[in-house]
């Protein structure tokens, strides 16, 4: 990952635009929100850190479960945002999850 871009996650020359057809994910045959954004882009594209921290997990998620499943995200990289969030209840860790990559 490089560093941060004004396009977000998407490198140079990758499409930036937020896929709209994407609102629901499909767990277990049951629809339920999806809380991600996804980026359409052929292999290849580059991404960037949307913020400055530390790559906590890069690999696949065949025996460390991230999502609903194993193997739900397939190849990913999550990093540990620098700095807490403060919410009502205290400071909370913040987390980027990039998920469907190419190895």
């Amino acid at each position: 990952m490089s560093s941060p871009s004004h396009n977000g996650p998407v490198g140079t020359g990758g499409n930036v635009f937020i896929a709209s057809d994407y609102r629901y994910g499909d767990i277990n045959v049951a629809f339920v929100t999806h809380h991600g954004v996804d980026f359409g882009n052929p292999d290849g594209t580059p991404l960037v850190a949307v913020a400055p921290g530390t790559i906590y997990y890069a690999g696949d998620d065949l025996s460390r479960q991230f999502g609903s499943h194993l193997n739900f995200y397939g190849n990913l990289v999550v990093k540990r945002v620098e700095g807490d969030v403060q919410i009502a209840a205290g400071d909370i860790a913040f987390a980027t999850l990039v998920g469907h990559r190419t190895p």
